[in-house]
């Protein structure tokens, strides 16, 4: 693993260990840190802007990005995670049981 990764995949282990430390803590942040290994920065990035509701035109504007990349990388992200839309991401992202 190249040094570079290996930071953020502590820091995702910490959250996790954090998150199964406080019974019932449901947050966003701590739903995507549980995805944090399966996800690039980018998809984090594009999945939290797009369970808070934005569409691909503002998430694209947001991260200086094309609306096409923006749904490219919600359709990579929707494999990963298992769900097939932006109401299934916001579920998982917002603690449901997914």
């Amino acid at each position: 693993m190249r040094a570079g990764r290996r930071a953020p995949l502590l820091r995702a282990a910490s959250a996790a260990q954090l998150l199964e430390s406080c019974e019932g803590a449901r947050t966003p942040a701590l739903a995507l840190a549980r995805h944090a290994g399966l996800l690039t920065q980018r998809e984090r990035e594009v999945a939290a802007l797009a369970a808070s509701g934005l569409p691909s035109r503002l998430i694209a504007a947001r991260l200086v990005l094309s609306s096409r990349t923006v749904e490219n990388h919600l359709q990579r992200l929707y494999g990963k995670l298992g769900v097939t839309g932006r109401a299934e991401l916001a579920a998982v992202l917002g603690g449901g049981e997914n």
